[in-house]
């Protein structure tokens, strides 16, 4: 017996990067347009299949635990919008697609202060995003 294809349609929220994994690997699983990350244990993230997560739009990580961004988010080509909140241990940002067109920052001082123009350290990575927002 074949079991039906299971499909989320716009929105999927996940409290754990092992789960994610576990669900990009699983055949014919595509994420929705909106992905968020909330609650994060994990110390380091890294997403498993970004084949699986070519048709995220928009991106949330809330109030995790995570030292850095995945590596991988270059690859989310279809990428328009980042939001980062409350999530103290992120300093920095890895290399970020192109299409992303809109950044928002909460409650991460000191990724804030990485993002200030000119000289901080994450300024080179966000300078070519259309909007940014920090708070």
């Amino acid at each position: 017996m074949e079991l039906p294809l299971f499909r989320v349609q716009q929105l999927l929220v996940v409290s754990s990067f092992v789960l994610l994994n576990l669900m990009l690997k699983a055949e014919g699983f595509i994420v929705p347009p909106n992905l968020i990350l909330r609650y994060c244990k994990e110390a380091s993230a890294s997403f498993g299949e970004c084949a699986n997560l070519l048709s995220v739009k928009h991106l949330y990580f809330w109030q995790c635990k995570m030292e850095f961004l995945p590596g991988n988010l270059k690859f989310l080509s279809s990428l328009e919008s980042l939001d980062i909140r409350h999530c103290p241990n992120i300093t920095s940002f890895p290399v970020l697609p192109s299409s992303l067109q809109r950044i928002s920052i909460y409650g991460c001082d000191d990724l804030r202060k990485n993002c200030r123009e000119p000289d901080g350290e994450s300024w080179p990575q966000i300078s070519h995003i259309r909007w940014k927002h920090f708070d």
